[in-house]
């Protein structure tokens, strides 16, 4: 799971172990040093959980795990574990793709199942949710004023949500990707996309001229 941060960056990285669980842990890695076939880090945190796809809170304090659980009804289960305590509170039901906001006051996470999934952003306690639209893997501007996320009902489309306005305002900022992972800067000014089958690119929003690549 990698996620745009400012300086240094905490990542939490998937361990899969011998019976094929992954322990999402949280790990400190230089962004502008990254190569991507040889990541070496050392452990910020002895902390693990059983989960997918970890975020870590702006702070460091908490980490946000998606766990599946089975039963009558088996589903995605979006739960919020503190490092320090370990204790783990259950957020929302059908929740993952969880992304906190700058101030870590909110959560914006994919409730549902299938493709089409709600963008909803809820309070850090899980108290207050908004629905803000389809898709997957939201991500925040750097004042958390708008909400990034790819458009489930497009073609692979990077739509931007104005969170501040009201009504709220949604528009597309980068259409005709090639694949459906994609992220945008805090900073507004950079995305961050797969370019299948091995290509990862980093281009302006605004002109789409690439930035750089590892081809």
């Amino acid at each position: 799971r990698n996620r745009y941060a400012d300086a240094v960056a905490r990542l939490t990285l998937q361990h899969r172990q011998q019976d094929g669980r992954t322990a999402p842990g949280v790990f400190p890695q230089n962004t502008l040093n990254l190569r991507p076939k040889s990541l070496a880090v050392q452990p910020l945190s002895v902390f693990t959980t059983m989960g997918w796809s970890g975020s870590v809170s702006p702070m460091g304090e908490r980490l946000l795990v998606s766990r599946w659980v089975d039963g009558s009804e088996p589903k995605w289960v979006l739960f919020r574990c503190d490092v320090t305590t370990e204790d783990s509170v259950k957020l929302v039901d059908g929740g993952n793709d969880e992304s906190w906001s700058p101030d870590g006051s909110r959560i914006a996470v994919c409730v549902g199942d299938g493709a089409a999934k709600d963008i909803t952003v809820i309070s850090a306690d899980g108290m207050q949710a908004e629905r803000i639209g389809k898709g997957y893997m939201p991500s925040w501007s750097k004042d958390g004023s708008k909400l990034f996320f790819m458009d489930s009902s497009s073609t692979w489309t990077m739509m931007r949500c104005d969170l501040s306005a009201e009504p709220k305002s949604t528009e597309a900022v980068f259409t005709d990707l090639r694949d459906a992972f994609a992220q945008v800067s805090p900073d507004e000014k950079k995305i961050v996309f797969a370019d299948p089958p091995e290509n990862i690119v980093i281009a302006d929003l605004t002109t789409r001229k690439t930035i750089a690549s590892n081809s």
